[in-house]
């Protein structure tokens, strides 16, 4: 089955252990097909113009004769080898590594209990965010928006739609949903992601589907409700 994946994420990691900061967020997608896909959250500075490093994020045996990626405008699909390689030596000039699109954290601040709120925020949201929707539903859907001009994908179905604006601290308004209580919703799925509206071209996002707006989706939550 060419459908079946494996996804593994490296949150939050080093450079080396012993130098942990700064740090960088990825997943791979691993598809039984032979196809893989890389997808690049939080990467951090590691070749700036002080760096005595190379720095090369793809897929690579090194500095090797293959496709070289533009990082700044993703999504990219190729065959392999596949690559960007920053140069940071030799007689060339110094070359930034400036790869660092800034999505939302969507967080849990408490857990779906009944008879309880479940309070989420998303948090870490670019500066230029104007607003932003907390997208709740029912069902886990995996929906590509590169198509309309936003390189995320949206992960749950746009039951209920809740509109908050930033709270001047790098986040959203934080998002409430009342938990009846109800024995009969124990083990009951809810879904819940973040979306946030920029002007377009933000970390070169595009106007999504003609708006005066660009949007860039957060990761998902899946809360199952409980009783304590």
């Amino acid at each position: 089955n060419p459908g079946v994946s494996a996804t593994f994420t490296w949150n939050n990691v080093g450079q080396f252990s012993s130098d942990p900061a700064p740090t960088s967020t990825f997943q791979i997608t691993l598809y039984n097909g032979g196809t893989f896909v890389i997808t690049l959250e939080d990467l951090a500075n590691y070749n700036d113009t002080t760096s005595a490093d190379d720095t090369i994020i793809g897929c690579s045996t090194g500095v090797a004769p293959g496709t070289e990626i533009d990082h700044t405008a993703l999504p990219a699909s190729t065959a392999l080898p596949a690559y960007e390689y920053w140069d940071s030596s030799g007689s060339s000039p110094v070359e930034p590594f400036t790869l660092q699109v800034q999505t939302p954290d969507l967080v849990a601040l408490t857990r779906p209990i009944q008879g309880a709120s479940w309070d989420l925020q998303a948090q870490g949201v670019d500066a230029n965010t104007a607003l932003g929707f907390y997208i709740i539903g029912l069902n886990q859907v995996s929906v590509d928006l590169t198509p309309f001009g936003s390189p995320c994908t949206q992960s749950v179905s746009a039951d209920i739609l809740d509109v908050q604006l930033p709270d001047g601290l790098g986040n959203l308004n934080t998002y409430s949903l009342a938990i009846p209580a109800s024995p009969t919703l124990t083990g009951f799925n809810i879904n819940v992601q973040a979306a946030t509206a920029v002007p377009p071209g933000t970390q070169g996002f595009s106007a999504f589907l003609g708006l005066p707006w660009a949007f860039i989706f957060s990761n998902a939550i899946d809360g199952r409700v409980g009783s304590q």
